[in-house]
């Protein structure tokens, strides 16, 4: 059986907001009350979209952040890209402004901060990829991505306090290349989205400690290998996401071909689920924590 998400359901984990109309929003805005009402398999194939985001920003790729290439809005404008976002180089650091472009009917505001290892980055000009023995950190004190609805999603690295109690701190997004693999340290992201009454809809902590990417998007070998964990801070439960050998292994499909990413939920929501990809591009077969397996449809794609 073939599963595609009501729509409102592809914005809930984190990235996928840019994709739906002030209708859809309104039509089902009741499911996004807390955080209880995402998919589960939604809350799986979050953590691969985060995944895949940080390394498209980190590979020179012109791709806008926290897009979405769904068939809702591939006919829309898209002027937001890192290549026209990010700043030149000063002493080793340079800004990535994203000043209101917009990504279909939304658009996006603030932006990141990228520190650079000494003389990766020459003064008056734009980093590339990362090369073997170079780091990277970014931090962003707010971006916010507002859709047409009026509802808004903001990204932020300051320091926070996870529904559990545990500290996320202020330090950001550690990136460290060597002998081809960039190891990827989320020391913290928090990820909110407010209605248009601003009432909050859902308030994500994420971190990581092990996550590895190695080859590129575009190049067809991506891989993403190691574990993250995302805190659902309204609906009090937690999820250790572990990819093994999760692979974006054609340069034309956005979304993994081949992997597992097996997500361990623990608190208001407990069990393992496992989400597996495989070749049709924007596909994938899903377990649930009752065993039951159905074919999904991605929609978070980076």
């Amino acid at each position: 059986m073939s599963t595609r998400f009501p729509s409102i359901l592809r914005l809930a984990p984190i990235i996928v907001l840019i994709a739906i109309t002030i209708g859809c929003v309104k039509k089902d805005r009741s499911l996004l009350t807390s955080d209880g009402a995402e998919a589960t398999a939604n809350i799986a194939e979050s953590a691969m979209a985060e995944a895949g985001e940080l390394a498209t920003a980190l590979e020179g790729a012109i791709s806008p952040d926290l897009m979405s290439q769904t068939e809702d809005i591939h006919p829309l404008a898209i002027t937001c890209s890192f290549a026209t976002a990010r700043g030149n180089c000063l002493n080793d650091k340079n800004g990535l402004s994203w000043n209101g472009c917009s990504m279909g009917t939304a658009i996006l505001y603030g932006g990141w901060t990228e520190s650079w290892s000494p003389g990766f980055c020459t003064d008056g000009s734009q980093p590339g990829a990362l090369t073997d023995g170079s780091r990277l950190i970014r931090t962003c004190t707010q971006q916010l991505l507002r859709l047409s609805s009026g509802a808004t999603i903001t990204t932020s690295t300051g320091e926070h306090t996870a529904y559990d109690g545990t500290s996320i701190p202020g330090t950001g997004i550690f990136v460290t290349m060597a002998s081809g693999v960039r190891t990827i340290e989320i020391d913290g992201i928090r990820r909110q989205m407010k209605g248009p009454h601003g009432r909050k809809w859902f308030d994500h902590s994420i971190t990581s400690s092990d996550l590895t990417v190695s080859g590129t998007r575009a190049g067809g070998d991506r891989i993403a290998t190691g574990t993250m964990t995302m805190y659902h801070n309204l609906a009090h439960y937690k999820a250790v996401h572990t990819f093994n050998n999760v692979t974006w292994g054609t340069a034309s499909c956005c979304y993994p071909t081949s992997g597992i990413i097996s997500s361990v939920l623990t608190g208001s929501r407990a069990g393992t689920v496992t989400l597996t990809f495989n070749a049709t591009c924007g596909q994938a077969d899903f377990v649930d924590t009752d065993s039951t397996s159905s074919t999904v449809t991605l929609s978070q794609c980076n």
